[in-house]
């Protein structure tokens, strides 16, 4: 799930549902144009929890006015929108990105060159507490078909054994 800082976005834009904190469909879909000329359509706008890492350690952040955009390939945040010298200052070293807060003076995010030229975003989305807590507390199970299939056809006992060391996300026991 690439997040990627991007130069050319208007709008932070977000394809996962699940990575919003707050939501709101929209009214009327908004008409996006990327840039490969063709339109994918925005359905919802809300904010997404970041924690970022970097090289002073892991700074939480918010994201807010996000357009949930379920068509595109990867999350978008828009560089335009952080370029207002009030608030953030860009610095680049090679192929580290940093963006720096102009009130604190410390880096609040980083991005890292990719082979194609974009900077990925060195952070990962969390959820909001309330949401971590009825995850912890609701135990989910899981068709062994199902997820033989999602995990290109790995045997019963290793698909067990993922899951009895919690390494899938949400899945604390298989059945059928």
């Amino acid at each position: 799930k690439s997040i990627y800082l991007d130069s050319g976005c208007s709008r932070d834009m977000c394809p996962h549902r699940d990575w919003f904190v707050t939501y709101s469909p929209l009214s009327k879909p908004i008409i996006i144009h990327i840039g490969d000329a063709s339109a994918v359509r925005a359905v919802g706008i809300g904010s997404i929890q970041f924690q970022m890492d970097t090289p002073n350690g892991p700074v939480p952040s918010v994201f807010p006015n996000v357009l949930h955009v379920p068509d595109l390939a990867a999350t978008l945040i828009s560089m335009s929108k952080r370029t207002d010298k009030d608030k953030h200052t860009f610095i680049g070293k090679k192929n580290d990105l940093f963006i720096i807060s102009t009130k604190t003076n410390k880096i609040v995010a980083h991005g890292v060159k990719t082979s194609n030229g974009l900077y990925s975003l060195q952070g990962f989305p969390t959820a909001s507490a309330s949401e971590y807590a009825f995850k912890a507390s609701t135990p989910c199970t899981i068709d062994i078909n199902i997820l033989h299939r999602r995990l290109g056809h790995l045997g019963q006992s290793n698909l067990q054994r993922l899951v009895d060391k919690a390494m899938v996300e949400g899945v604390n026991s298989v059945g059928g």
